[in-house]
């Protein structure tokens, strides 16, 4: 017989190598959680941004582990600055009631700024209530910059883990105004006529998966952990044309977005590929956005929950072909799940076992078996 046992976060881990036992510890992907996201009024961070398409190839990196994002080299041509700000009900935070805090966008180059309004509900995630931006559709000569959803989205859970996934559905509506007329002959951009409104309604459809981690490295910010999440955005374009309130789409484009969550940050680097008439691969190699953080007061935290209770007592006994684990009962878990892997270095590489009332499980070893990691972990 022979056992030894190494803790983790999601509980203990037996690692058995069936020539000579032994133990190996790998290095787990971070968990972010709410206090490591920006949801304080006074909060604030700058980041860098490009002005138009910029190369990103083979900057996302790939899914899973291992990945080393250098991002202290990039575009620098403006500052954005995001402040968490309480809301102006009398302003431009009017058609959002519900929400309990802003983040305001603040554009260095030409002073421009834009609101998301949000709220933080404990055991939930951010919740967003919509957006208030006058440059949204104003070359097309939109009047209302306040587009409140049609539905709240829950855009970032409470915790965030590696191979966590999600997705959300809402919509909004906005106008741009028309024009009847022909362009000047003289002048192609200038259309006479009388102009016409026209009604629109944006359907937005995410998903999101947090299908990679690493290191990160960022300009005046350091190194440090870092989740990738990958999300793909279907929208729906959708036009009131008899203006009867009868919406007929009339396009439809989908975009991804990288987006980079850092323990005591939150999101320090965001890449977006270009609209395009059908999902972009994960592989894109020209993006509309590429910013990266340099500047914040929101300081460092251990964003780690606290691991749960120990299960003691936990060994196992081989004899040939065959493994009985066993460990003493928690007082509080109603049952055990067992999982087993032949690689720790693979998060997805674990499989299930079995869920147990028992406070024993046996594994039948495959032929040729080496090295098989075990972990239990209570379900309440």
């Amino acid at each position: 017989m022979s056992s030894s046992k190494c803790f983790f976060r999601v509980g203990w881990i037996l690692a058995l190598n069936l020539s000579a036992a032994s133990a190996l510890r790998a290095q787990m992907p971070v968990a972010i959680t709410a206090k490591d996201m920006f949801n304080q009024v006074g909060q604030y961070y700058k980041v860098h941004a490009n002005k138009g398409n910029v190369s990103v190839s083979g900057l996302p990196g790939k899914a899973g582990g291992g990945n080393f994002w250098n991002f202290t080299k990039g575009p620098t041509d403006d500052v954005y600055r995001f402040d968490y700000v309480s809301i102006d009900r009398g302003g431009v935070g009017k058609d959002f009631p519900q929400a309990k805090f802003a983040e305001r966008k603040t554009e260095q180059g030409d002073g421009s700024q834009a609101y998301q309004f949000l709220e933080q509900v404990p055991g939930v995630g951010r919740i967003n209530y919509g957006f208030y931006d006058p440059n949204f559709l104003s070359i097309f000569g939109a009047s209302r910059p306040s587009h409140p959803f049609s539905k709240s989205i829950v855009d970032f859970p409470d915790t965030i883990r590696f191979g966590d996934s999600w997705s959300t559905v809402t919509s909004f509506d906005a106008d741009i105004a028309l024009s009847g007329g022909e362009p000047d002959p003289t002048d192609p951009e200038v259309i006479s006529g009388d102009l016409f409104g026209l009604d629109l309604r944006f359907e937005h459809t995410s998903s999101m998966k947090v299908d990679a981690y690493g290191i990160i490295n960022l300009p005046g910010i350091g190194f440090g952990d870092a989740l990738r999440l990958n999300e793909l955005v279907q929208l729906d374009v959708k036009a009131d044309i008899s203006g009867a309130g009868e919406y007929e789409n009339v396009e439809t484009d989908f975009y991804r977005t990288y987006y980079w969550l850092m323990p005591g940050r939150g999101i320090v680097a965001q890449i977006t590929s270009t609209q395009q008439g059908s999902p972009p691969p994960d592989e894109f190699s020209v993006a509309t956005a590429f910013v990266r953080m340099f500047e914040t007061n929101h300081g460092d935290t251990t964003s780690e929950p606290p691991p749960p209770a120990a299960i003691k007592g936990f060994m196992l006994t081989k004899r040939p072909g065959v493994v009985l684990l066993n460990w003493d009962a928690y007082p509080t878990a109603s049952a055990y799940k067992v999982e087993a892997t032949s690689d720790l270095g693979d998060p997805k590489s674990w499989s299930f076992l079995q869920t147990t009332t028992n406070i024993f499980v046996i594994d039948n070893l495959a032929s040729g078996t080496t090295t098989r990691f075990y972990r239990v972990t209570t379900v309440p």
